[in-house]
């Protein structure tokens, strides 16, 4: 850096690389860091006699000039970054790939744990509406049924999400398994049984949504 770039700082006076000056609208030059805060209006920090919006100081002729060229030396600057990360992956591509493969393990227990949190929320969704619905006497036929509903609504909309990403083999194994539920269900509720039947149903429908839904979390 030749002393011919440095300029005088005419807030705190030190001697900085004429680039990284900012000339405000009242004609002081001072060091761009001193602009730094988040803020669209600030107070001059020479004068203290007036605001200005940074935005437009920075579109001033003789600063807008200043602002593409650093633009420039960042893109530069991450440009190398990138250029010297890339020869590190070179010399060492079981490093890259450990990082690489992190990341993407990372992304997988977050989802799964976004997945285990929304079923569980469900869960805790039934057993509210479970308990508002003992708190008004409802016999337990009526919530038995529910149950059974409820249950087979959460591990559907699981299933689903799974049916969607799954290969037509799986989808095949499925669907088959989906449409016996609805039709035991179904067959359940349209038929006036009894209470101990209706709790046989619930067990057995309960026992093959489980199965399934383990199932598919293997697949």
């Amino acid at each position: 850096m030749s002393n011919k770039n440095l300029i005088n700082c005419e807030f705190c006076f030190t001697k900085v690389e004429d680039l990284d000056t900012i000339t405000l609208p009242c004609g002081y030059v001072v060091c761009s860091v001193h602009l730094e805060s988040d803020d669209a209006v600030t107070k001059c920090v020479v004068c203290s006699e007036h605001t200005f919006d940074k935005s437009a100081c920075y579109k001033m002729a003789k600063n807008s000039s200043k602002q593409k060229e650093l633009n420039f030396r960042k893109k530069i600057t991450l440009v190398n970054e990138k250029i010297d990360q890339i020869g590190t992956y070179f010399e060492d591509p079981d490093k890259f790939l450990d990082e690489y493969l992190n990341i993407i393990e990372n992304e997988v227990t977050d989802r799964a744990q976004e997945l285990k949190n929304d079923f569980n929320q469900q869960i805790s969704d039934y057993k509210e509406i479970k308990e508002k619905i003992e708190e008004n006497n409802f016999d337990k036929a009526k919530i038995i049924r529910i149950n059974i509903c409820f249950r087979l609504e959460i591990i559907r909309k699981c299933i689903r999400r799974k049916v969607n990403q799954a290969g037509n083999k799986e989808k095949e194994f499925i669907d088959p398994v989906l449409d016996l539920i609805n039709k035991n269900l179904t067959n359940s509720i349209d038929k006036r049984i009894t209470l101990d039947a209706l709790v046989q149903i619930s067990s057995s429908l309960i026992k093959q949504m489980t199965t399934i839904f383990t199932v598919i979390i293997t697949v």
